[in-house]
């Protein structure tokens, strides 16, 4: 019987988590296709939260799979629980198709906690392989982008809830919380191209 390779297990660690995470991410966005399929009637919100949901996804793979390419090392249990925990954040949301319009505004304010996590733990992943020290003003707007879209998205849905706005005000506001995702994007892309520049001066 051969011996364990660690060096052919730590190669091997950004394709199974980049492949791990696609997948989780696929069956989120069907998951959401399949609800708005499923639920009689045909308003605008559902197709609204549907298409926040496609953004979302698109946001956290290009997250997840530029930091995993940069990481050769053994798995860690936290790499599960960070994936995971933001798959279960997008069922959630995919749970408020169909119902009423607060509970999209409460899963998006919880989701957007569990996104400043892995924004967190997946930037102390880059910071690990990075050959110089990363200060907080470098991913800060990553962070922001995430933690100041809570409190904001819980009070729409406070307001929905006790029937202070109508239908219309909820719309418009769910137009504001689709914003998140291809801002944070830009933001995201921003900092890791500055830091994969910085890596390649460092080492020259």
């Amino acid at each position: 019987m051969s011996r364990l390779n660690l060096a052919r297990l730590e190669d091997r660690f950004p394709t199974i988590y980049i492949t791990l995470i696609s997948v989780l991410l696929a069956v989120g966005l069907e998951d959401a296709i399949s609800q708005v399929r499923a639920v009689e009637s045909n308003e605008l919100f559902n197709w609204i939260i549907t298409i926040y949901v496609c953004g979302t996804t698109l946001a956290a793979w290009t997250g997840y799979s530029f930091i995993a390419i940069t990481q050769v090392r053994r798995p860690r249990l936290f790499d599960s629980v960070n994936v995971f925990a933001l798959a279960i954040g997008i069922f959630i949301i995919n749970s408020s198709i169909g119902e009423a319009h607060h509970w999209f505004f409460y899963a998006t304010s919880l989701y957007m906690f569990l996104a400043a996590y892995a924004v967190i733990y997946n930037i102390r992943m880059l910071a690990e392989v990075m050959p110089f020290e990363m200060q907080f003003r470098d991913w800060a707007p990553c962070l922001w982008g995430t933690l100041l879209y809570s409190p904001p998205a819980a009070l729409a849905g406070w307001l929905s809830y006790n029937g202070v706005i109508d239908q219309t005000m909820e719309i418009l506001l769910a137009f504001v919380v689709m914003t998140q995702p291809p801002l944070w994007s830009m933001s995201f892309y921003k900092m890791w191209k500055k830091a994969v520049y910085r890596a390649q001066q460092t080492s020259l």
